[in-house]
């Protein structure tokens, strides 16, 4: 197995930073007559400052702002985010394949663990393989959940099942396996699995799934089994 697909946002913000209002007493003094005395008159007027912010963040949870002078006095804050998007990003789980197991009427099938550190909705997985069957008997790839007891796949099933897509070839390959409709995922480990205990007693079917076991990118991670 190499990789997943999942969604990643990417938001552009609009901020707009308004001042306290600032009260000043200024001490305004009049002549009244020849023997100087004085009228003081204290007036407090508002000043009002605004500060427009602009730009681009990605994957980010936090914004830092920046204020004009270090002398504000920060009342409100209005914040207008627009042109949020979600874009696809391809999650790396193992490459470099160098061992492959079978899939025939011997063994019905296979699975592997992957570990989701952040929500995710998931569109698809790549597999490495081949197919040297002269049957077409069907395989399904699926998401199901961990049991961390057995370190094997549940009884809880995430999404449905889509056959495989791993046409006749003797050279084994990429092949990209698209579910039907996204699949959310929580933080947690789950189970890629790929069925084929529809070829039953069949000897003309034969997948041959590839994965690394000597230097694999998450070596904590259940491998093919």
């Amino acid at each position: 197995m190499k990789s997943f697909n999942t969604l990643k946002k990417i938001l552009l913000f609009f901020i707009v930073i308004n001042s306290l209002t600032i009260l000043i007493n200024i001490h305004e003094s009049y002549a009244l007559n020849n023997n100087e005395e004085y009228l003081d008159i204290d007036i407090k007027f508002d000043m009002f400052e605004a500060s427009v912010q602009e730009g681009f963040s990605q994957d980010v949870s936090s914004l830092n702002i920046g204020l004009p002078s270090p002398t504000w006095n920060i009342k409100d804050v209005e914040i207008n985010f627009t042109n949020i998007e979600f874009n696809i990003e391809t999650r790396i789980i193992e490459k470099n394949p160098i061992k492959n197991v079978a899939i025939d009427k011997h063994n019905d099938g296979y699975g592997v663990q992957i570990e989701i550190s952040e929500p995710a909705l998931l569109y698809g997985v790549q597999i490495y393989g081949k197919n040297v069957s002269s049957e077409n008997k069907p395989i399904y790839v699926y998401i199901s959940g961990f049991d961390e007891l057995k370190n094997a796949p549940n009884n809880t099933l995430y999404g449905v099942p889509v056959l495989l897509n791993m046409p006749y070839s003797e050279t084994a390959t990429w092949h990209t396996q698209s579910f039907t409709s996204l699949i959310p995922l929580q933080p947690g480990n789950y189970y890629l699995v790929i069925d084929g205990s529809a070829i039953g007693t069949s000897p003309n079917s034969d997948y041959y799934w590839y994965f690394n076991d000597i230097d694999p990118v998450y070596p904590e991670l259940c491998g093919p089994d």
